[in-house]
């Protein structure tokens, strides 16, 4: 297992998705599997669950991703602030993404993605 962690707009997604297609791994969006396994967007679950709400299904989604092989993950901007990320993400590959802090201001800007806690 790849993780790829990393500010909101540091590229995580556009990374993994062609890391992934070079690996001949899967690609996962922790963002867009937590999205498909409640049924809800982010946005929702955010309104409806609080961040603390959030961070508990995004454990959830790890640790149902950690049963997967040959796969690039690309996780939410805050889901390695977590202890209990961390422990998970550690038993993988983890990469950094690092942009500068006007590159990711222009990025979150003018992305159509809602995203909660900007």
């Amino acid at each position: 297992m790849l993780y790829l962690v990393g500010f909101m707009g540091c590229g995580k997604t556009t990374l993994g998705v062609q890391l992934a297609s070079r690996l001949g791994y899967d690609f996962v969006d922790t963002d867009v599997f937590i999205e498909q396994f409640v049924g809800k967007t982010i946005s929702d679950i955010f309104k409806e669950r609080g961040e603390v709400g959030f961070r508990e299904l995004e454990n959830e989604a790890l640790r149902r991703l950690q049963l997967r092989d040959c796969c690039v993950v690309s996780t939410g901007g805050g889901m390695s602030c977590s202890e209990d990320n961390q422990d998970v993400i550690s038993q993988g590959v983890v990469v950094y993404l690092r942009a500068d802090s006007s590159t990711l201001a222009n990025r979150i800007l003018q992305s159509p993605q809602q995203r909660p806690l900007v």
